[in-house]
């Protein structure tokens, strides 16, 4: 009889993240972006990956050329 495994169980390959992103940043946006990570109740590679989808997946951001619409003043 196997003895039984210890740990977490293995994560499905669809669901592993294989790649990494390095984005570089002041001191001042660090602490920007851990606060806003420590808000959302999420680490902060979590809170990056939910933010950068969320980006991509908008309408201007599908040809980065192109500048995103100003705000009305």
């Amino acid at each position: 009889m196997k003895a039984p495994r210890i740990g977490r169980p293995p994560i499905a390959k669809k669901d592993r993240k294989a790649t990494l992103l390095s984005v570089r940043l002041t001191e001042i946006e660090r602490r920007i972006v851990e606060r806003a990570a420590k808000t959302a109740g999420v680490g902060l590679s979590e809170w990056a990956r939910r933010v950068l989808l969320a980006t991509a997946a908008m309408p201007s951001a599908a040809d980065p050329r192109e500048d995103p619409p100003l705000p009305p003043t």
